[in-house]
């Protein structure tokens, strides 16, 4: 999926993140969740999710990069 004008956050320096705008992104992702009962000991969940997200800017030099702070595996378990 191609999203345009895209505002992402760039680390500047040791804890410090600025704003700044991508012309455009390549972003495919999918998510997986599994559910099993525990019984009378409750619910366990289990959530998978894999993001490639690209920039598909070629006048800034940074094509095929991928997008900064956006997490290519995400797991969680509750």
């Amino acid at each position: 999926r191609s999203v345009r004008d895209l505002i992402v956050l760039q680390q500047t320096s040791r804890g410090t993140l600025r704003p700044f705008n991508l012309d455009g992104a390549a972003m495919l992702g999918a998510e997986l969740e599994l559910r099993a009962s525990l019984g009378e000991r409750g619910l366990l969940r289990v959530s998978y999710g894999l993001t490639d997200a690209r920039i598909d800017t070629p006048a800034a030099g940074r094509d095929g990069l991928r997008v900064p702070l956006v997490a290519a595996h995400d797991l969680a378990a509750s």
